[in-house]
């Protein structure tokens, strides 16, 4: 019985010993692959183009990859272990990031993005994207950093945002200017819709229908509009004519035309093509114009007429040619 009952408790521990044996192969084999992973994350943060680091709760500067080092100017990463984060930051914002790292490693903030200036080890100054994350080293909370140098692309942004402000403050003296001009002056993009116009166009060219005037219009709207509202003295021809007529002008560039007004005024219009496709026209009041040649010709009709009532014959020479 003793014996059967001896035999019966080395069963027992032979299979402790091989259950023990299991779950120690199952270890070294979480082990292996816990090492094995631990390889490759590591492997891949020291691949990675950014600068990441861990700061510990105490600011402390724990770990760092290669590209952290050489983005911070150091020789090795041994350079920046044990270094306060703080220390890459201008004095200005230091207490601003150490409220924000405790904040980080407290919980109150999970992970955090912004764009800040940042230092290397000879006080070089530089623009940062930083994304903070609370992570656990080595069982206590810390924090990890990842920095990229923006300073490029800030540069190219500030050289776009001057450039554009260049361009906004040309475009604004272009309006005043074109607003100065004593005529009328109309643009039209390359899609022939309404870009531009002074305030002489609205209020000479077009009186008392400039409220249909506004920027996306058409030529051929704007010439349909004004032909049917009878703005033009066109009473020779029918509608359609009159704005196949306008729209033949307007294509067929350069052009140029004198518009007899209903109110009797006239407007002489230029237009040429612009480098784009475009169109520009340009607006001149020539009513005292009209009304000088009218009366020239209306004197030269009655000088005529004298001329011809005269019982002698008259010549008159010019350049040694009779023109009459």
């Amino acid at each position: 019985m003793a014996q059967h009952t001896g035999e019966t408790e080395a069963e027992v521990l032979r299979a402790q010993l091989a259950a023990l044996e299991a779950e120690l192969r199952d270890t070294r084999r979480d082990l292996e692959e816990l090492r094995h992973k631990e390889s490759l994350y590591r492997g891949l943060v020291e691949l990675a183009p950014d600068a990441i680091m861990v700061h510990d709760h105490q600011a402390r500067i724990v770990y760092i990859n290669a590209a952290g080092a050489q983005l911070f100017g150091a020789d090795t990463p041994d350079q920046i272990l044990g270094t306060l984060a703080t220390s890459y930051v201008p004095p200005d914002m230091r207490g601003t990031v150490e409220r924000d790292i405790d904040r980080v490693i407290d919980g109150d903030i999970h992970i955090t993005r912004l764009d800040q200036r940042r230092l290397k080890l000879d006080g070089t100054e530089y623009q940062a994207n930083v994304a903070v994350a609370r992570i656990q080293w080595e069982g206590d909370p810390a924090s990890l950093v990842v920095v990229r140098d923006v300073s490029d692309r800030v540069q190219v942004n500030a050289k776009y945002e001057a450039a554009e402000a260049l361009r906004r403050e040309a475009h604004l003296r272009l309006l005043d200017a074109i607003d100065a001009m004593n005529g009328g002056f109309a643009l039209y993009d390359a899609d022939d819709r309404l870009q531009v116009y002074n305030r002489h166009y609205v209020d000479d060219v077009w009186g008392k229908d400039a409220d249909f005037i506004r920027p996306g219009r058409t030529f051929r709207e704007i010439a349909d509009y004004g032909i049917r509202v009878g703005h033009w003295d066109d009473a020779d021809e029918t509608i359609e004519k009159a704005i196949e007529h306008a729209m033949d002008r307007h294509q067929n560039l350069p052009s140029s035309h004198d518009i007899h007004y209903a109110t009797g005024r006239w407007m002489r219009q230029n237009k040429r093509r612009t480098r784009d496709g475009g169109v520009v026209a340009v607006y001149a009041d020539i009513t005292e114009i009209k009304k000088n040649e009218a009366i020239l010709k209306e004197s030269e009709a009655r000088y005529r007429q004298l001329l011809e009532a005269l019982p002698d014959a008259v010549c008159i020479h010019v350049d040694e040619k009779i023109v009459f």
